[in-house]
């Protein structure tokens, strides 16, 4: 079967520090799988030192993908859990130096495969309107992705897309950067994932396509594609 949206989070804060939690939201479903899109704004930005599930004291995140720099201030990375505790309960972040910005999105998806829950991640950065990356991908994956850009003139700017939104931060949440992930259902070997910013700007994306659990006949995307 092919993997499905469970639930999501978004948190954000722009008073300098080296930790962010979000609001408690359930984790639920079968063969789970968890992904957050940590960013960063900062003099000095850094990758964070631990993402967790369930709070400060949780289970640990490993990082999937490369960083990007999507800007001198700015850094943006992809964090993943396979088979996350069934609960309602916080995704933590810690940085090793106080931030000036930081934000997140936590993304849950379940009958997801549990031994390669994903095939290769996606990723670019630009300087434009208009982030967007191509990932691999068989008809039927439940295709996610995330974006951020940097707003050096801190107008506010806000982010759309013709994919399905699960989360935004931008406008006033933060001024000066803005987040989306989202989601589309893969008709074809390649899915392109796309957002708009109001205003060109530094961006970074990351995108990926996630292996449905195998189940009913169906055929998991790693071993059509024969990668991991």
């Amino acid at each position: 079967m092919p993997a499905v949206y469970d639930n999501s989070v978004e948190a954000f804060n722009n008073v300098a520090s080296t930790t962010l939690e979000s609001a408690s939201f359930a984790v639920g479903g079968s063969n789970r799988v968890l992904y957050v899109f940590v960013a960063t704004g900062a003099g000095t930005p850094v990758d964070p030192s631990a993402v967790k599930w369930g709070g400060s004291g949780g289970v640990s995140l490993s990082q999937i993908g490369t960083t990007i720099d999507h800007h001198a201030n700015g850094k943006f990375s992809l964090w993943r859990l396979i088979a996350p505790a069934a609960q309602t309960a916080t995704v933590h972040v810690t940085w090793p130096s106080a931030q000036d910005e930081r934000y997140f999105i936590a993304y849950s998806a379940k009958d997801a495969d549990q031994t390669t829950p994903n095939n290769t991640v996606a990723q670019a950065s630009g300087s434009s309107n208009t982030p967007s990356v191509a990932a691999t991908s068989v008809s039927g994956d439940l295709v996610i992705c995330g974006a951020t850009f940097l707003d050096t003139g801190g107008t506010s700017e806000t982010l759309s897309t013709t994919d399905t939104s699960r989360q935004e931060i931008e406008g006033a949440d933060l001024v000066y950067e803005g987040m989306g992930v989202s989601e589309k259902t893969a008709t074809g070997t390649s899915t392109t994932m796309s957002w708009t910013i109001s205003d060109a700007d530094p961006w970074g994306i990351f995108a990926l396509a996630i292996n449905g659990a195998a189940a009913g006949g169906y055929t998991p995307r790693a071993t059509l594609l024969g990668v991991g």
